[in-house]
């Protein structure tokens, strides 16, 4: 087991329904410093003894998988009651973020750039399909191969992540009615009927991402879970160049062999596929290989000033040291600057004729209010993405007094089914409620912060500043932000989507950073970085500042 002293928490990356992901330094003598990533399994799957016993089993079989298209597993401790992996920093971005990124710049990535890409996959499939220990084959299939789990350095590097990890959580015994496991669009037709699986499995999901790389849809658009695995069961797969005309015959004809329902009818091994894919390469495409994809890369992020993990956010304020990872994380923020979508506010107008707000009466329904107020976060986390639909939503029937178990995952379609890739599951646990109507009241007033803190910045002829609005708890999930400027009638953006004018109050989940853009007229658009830091007991930190140099 690692010594968690040598850990050093820097800011929190990602949130997911199993784990949290950190940014951190690993520690050594002499000084000795080094990025890494640090995944902290959650509480409640923790409290898990079988959940435990499979994931150390699982970070074992990790840790022993060494290959330059894997992400490698440095290795495995415990603080405060909670495991974590120490994962190799991939100083980079998902495949699901590169693809959701050259489509909003109209920059579609080259079919010879996602051939390669794919025949990279197939290498670390071949390596870890073929592992042995004692000369017994090991037997290991990935499970969860999907854009998401595909990580791509600025420099290139195609790596493959979440090895066994995905597996011990599909095994894992919590199963209760209306939960979503996985990600239905880019499993196997034998995975969605839970028959044994063998290393085609993986084979066909990468089939997937391949599809869904040439054509950016889903091959499998389905409106909800239900009717997505029936699809994917049933595995009647169109042809690529339905949607896309130009793609050579033969790269199609892969994408089908890859995909065929019945699993002796596709490439009998990950090494099989990655020599057609080189085929291919050589017949039908453009060359391409990591130095195009390099380029690639770097074109995209000079049009859409996305940056890399390690030069998306500051580091915590001067005054506010790094945490160690045997601490909590609730001072972290969760920067994503390529992923804004992700976490879109929403715009509430400004009172008129002031923004001073009388107090509101108490509440006689605070548990309706909290059910409600958390199925407007997961209404939120659907609609607050741009040109994606709600989530798919699976019907539960529950009786009255019973809990109700809400699964909340990203939406894997957008309009007209284009991709958007399904990321962790989060599953959330509703206090019981009566059956029938509720009638709710307002809020419970709560204490303004003591110190109103105003962050301000701008340039010569426009002056900006934000602050948390009065009346909130902290720690809250959402948070209410008051943002002005001299002159008014400011246009505020997030990620192109216009969300009102100056004065405005914002609505923005807690503990991330935004990219926003100001525009008023006869003036160039302003880009700033609006910075919300959780602080444990303290109201949130709101941080308006320009973006750090890249």
């Amino acid at each position: 087991m690692a010594d968690p002293s040598r850990y050093r928490a820097v800011q929190k990356i990602a949130d997911g329904g199993s784990a949290e992901v950190f940014l951190a330094e690993q520690l050594g003598a002499a000084g000795f410093k080094r990025l890494v990533v640090l995944k902290r399994i959650r509480p409640e799957l923790y409290a898990d003894a079988q959940y435990r016993e499979m994931l150390i089993e699982e970070a074992q079989l990790a840790m022993s998988l060494h290959h330059s298209n894997l992400v490698e597993v440095l290795d495995v401790g415990e603080a405060n009651g909670r495991y974590f992996l120490v994962m190799e920093l991939v100083d980079g971005w998902t495949l699901h973020q590169i693809m959701r990124r050259a489509r909003d710049a109209g920059m579609p990535l080259p079919p010879e750039l996602a051939v390669y890409i794919t025949a990279e996959l197939c290498r670390a499939l071949a390596y870890a399909h073929l592992r042995s220990e004692g000369g017994e084959p090991l037997h290991i299939v990935h499970r969860d191969v999907c854009p998401n789990n595909v990580l791509i350095s600025m420099h290139a590097e195609v790596k493959l992540t979440d090895f066994g990890i995905a597996k011990a959580r599909t095994r894992t015994a919590h199963t209760k009615i209306g939960m979503i496991k996985g990600k239905p669009a880019f499993m196997s037709p034998e995975q969605t009927r839970a028959e044994p699986l063998d290393a085609r499995s993986d084979l066909f999901s990468v089939g997937t991402v391949l599809y869904a790389l040439l054509t950016d849809k889903l091959p499998f658009p389905g409106p909800s879970d239900q009717e997505l695995l029936i699809q994917v069961s049933n595995a009647d797969v169109p042809s690529p160049d339905k949607l896309k005309p130009e793609l050579p015959k033969e790269v199609c004809k892969l994408v089908l062999k890859a995909m065929a329902k019945k699993r002796e009818n596709r490439f009998s091994s990950a090494q099989e596929m990655l020599g057609a894919l080189e085929q291919v390469q050589r017949s039908a495409l453009k060359p391409a290989g990591r130095s195009e994809l390099e380029n690639f890369l770097r074109t995209l992020s000079a049009k859409d000033g996305a940056t890399a993990i390690t030069r998306q956010t500051m580091p915590p304020a001067a005054n506010e040291e790094a945490e160690w990872i045997a601490l909590s994380a609730e001072q972290s923020i969760v920067p994503d600057q390529t992923a804004t979508q992700r976490a879109m506010p929403h715009f509430v107008p400004p009172p008129a004729p002031s923004l001073t707000r009388r107090p509101r009466k108490p509440s006689r329904w605070p548990v309706a209010v909290g059910v409600l107020a958390l199925l407007g976060v997961v209404a939120w986390w659907s609609l607050g993405r741009r040109h994606e639909p709600l989530a798919p939503v699976v019907k539960v029937e529950v009786d009255a007094g019973a809990p109700v178990v809400v699964a909340v995952s990203e939406p894997v379609v957008e309009d007209a089914g284009t991709i958007v890739d399904s990321g962790p599951e989060e599953f959330v646990e509703l206090p019981a409620i009566d059956a029938g109507l509720l009638e709710v009241g307002d809020p419970e007033p709560v204490v303004s912060p003591p110190v109103e803190v105003v962050s301000r910045s701008g340039v010569p002829g426009l002056k900006l500043s934000a602050r948390l609005a009065p009346n909130q708890k902290p720690g809250s999930a959402m948070v209410a932000v008051l943002v002005e400027s001299e002159p008014s009638g400011v246009v505020i953006k997030v990620d192109k989507r216009e969300l009102g004018k100056t004065p405005a109050t914002l609505h923005f989940k807690n503990g991330l950073t935004f990219d926003v853009w100001f525009e008023a007229k006869g003036k160039k658009p302003l880009r700033q970085w609006l910075m919300l830091t959780e602080r444990p007991g303290k109201p949130t930190k709101v941080t308006l500042r320009a973006p750090a140099d890249d």
